[in-house]
């Protein structure tokens, strides 16, 4: 009935889904980018628009963050060449993985808290405090271990065709060697994965003393408090924060070792007090040549709490480059401002 085709063809009309934006051709609904993806020439020409405006209007952005509070220009220059240069080691936080639709620790360990018979105020309490070992302790006392690590292994692991999203996509770009986490979930290892860049040894709590073997050679990850799954040992509790923090301990050793030898980008972190950033302090106090430390961090709204926070992290050798608002953007401008300085983009 090839001869009545033109009559359809006639009749044909197209539609706008208001909510997904869809095409709708009679019963067929087709994405703007199916479309667009059938022509290989017109998707490319409109990729490259678009990636202009993203890379002008990030850059627009980074370059208001530098402006707005005096030390940031100083700042990001340092980093700048240390990033070049490809000394500077990425200390990611669970921030970063956020976008993705991972739990905060402070989130995961309220949900999980739901899940016992205790007195949840009290878990609270420290959870408000910053004491998370602390939380996790009572948690970990007061439901059986096999449920807690089924959680931390189903929490914090990327779904099949869940996609990785915010500013945490750009780090392959920038930094090609060791990447530090503090996170449980496999975010950066399927990242890095999926950009080619398959990170060559992946070392988790205590096992991070056998880093300093391959660390001149190597893509590393050193995931310090462990991952997610069932099998290794992770640092949760105030005895496992003890005993990986201890004088004794060839991981502290290690880490006390990166801290002296590696400048760090901390990003997504929550850089109050805990064990980690006292072990830097014990570093940046002994070594008065241990190198200066940098971070991309939200500006309190109130100038004394600003003040305050700064000195604690200068104390650690670790210099804020403040931003005013919308947080993943706003990274996203300031590792985007990197890109630009290596000529990435």
């Amino acid at each position: 009935m090839e001869i009545l085709e033109p009559d359809f063809e006639n009749s044909v009309s197209a539609d706008i889904d208001e909510d997904t934006h869809d095409v709708i051709i009679g019963s067929q609904k087709i994405s703007p980018v199916d479309i667009l993806r059938s022509d290989p020439g017109a998707y490319s020409e409109e990729f490259n628009q678009w990636l202009e405006k993203w890379i002008r209007d990030r850059l627009s952005i980074k370059d208001k963050i530098l402006e707005f509070y005096p030390p940031n220009r100083a700042r990001y220059d340092a980093l700048c060449t240390l990033v070049k240069s490809n000394a500077m080691v990425p200390f990611i936080g669970a921030g970063m993985s956020i976008p993705t639709g991972m739990p905060s620790w402070t989130a995961f360990l309220k949900d999980l808290c739901m899940q016992t018979l205790m007195d949840h105020e009290e878990v609270n309490k420290h959870l408000e405090s910053g004491k998370y070992p602390q939380a996790a302790t009572l948690l970990f006392e007061h439901m059986p271990r096999n449920l807690f690590d089924e959680r931390v292994k189903n929490t914090f692991r990327l779904l099949k065709d869940q996609e990785i999203q915010g500013p945490i996509r750009l780090l392959p770009k920038i930094f090609h060697s060791t990447v530090i986490t503090t996170n449980f979930d496999d975010v950066l290892e399927i990242l890095y994965q999926n950009q080619s860049q398959r990170f060559d040894h992946i070392f988790c709590g205590p096992d991070i003393n056998e880093y300093r073997e391959y660390r001149d050679t190597k893509r590393c990850l050193l995931q310090i408090h462990g991952d997610n799954s069932l099998t290794k040992p992770k640092v949760l509790t105030v005895a496992d924060y003890e005993t990986f923090y201890s004088d004794e301990s060839q991981a502290k050793i290690e880490l006390e070792l990166i801290f002296r030898t590696h400048p760090l980008l901390f990003l997504g972190c929550s850089l109050r007090h805990d064990y980690t950033l006292e072990t830097l302090k014990k570093v940046s106090d002994g070594d008065r040549n241990s190198p200066q430390h940098f971070t991309f961090l939200l500006k309190p709204m109130d100038e004394t709490e600003r003040v305050k926070q700064e000195h604690f992290l200068t104390e650690r050798k670790i210099f804020p480059i403040w931003y005013e608002s919308n947080h993943n953007l706003s990274i996203e401008a300031l590792l985007a401002g990197l890109m630009r300085e290596m000529s990435i983009i």
